[in-house]
């Protein structure tokens, strides 16, 4: 029994990190990359350099 709450606990935990981590990534809006998440800054950024390598 306190086996299964444990394993319980572990997968809630992994799934509350998983949850910070996606937001982290996508959704956090960042002053330094003029108001843009991570995600979009880097997309924003190859896609200037893509150009200019042009």
């Amino acid at each position: 029994m306190l086996l299964r709450g444990g394993i319980r606990l572990l997968r809630r935990i992994r799934k509350k990190i998983e949850k910070y981590i996606d937001y982290y990534n996508n959704d956090r809006i960042k002053q330094k990359f003029d108001g843009m998440s991570p995600i979009q800054y880097r997309t924003h950024t190859s896609r200037l350099t893509a150009f200019i390598k042009l």
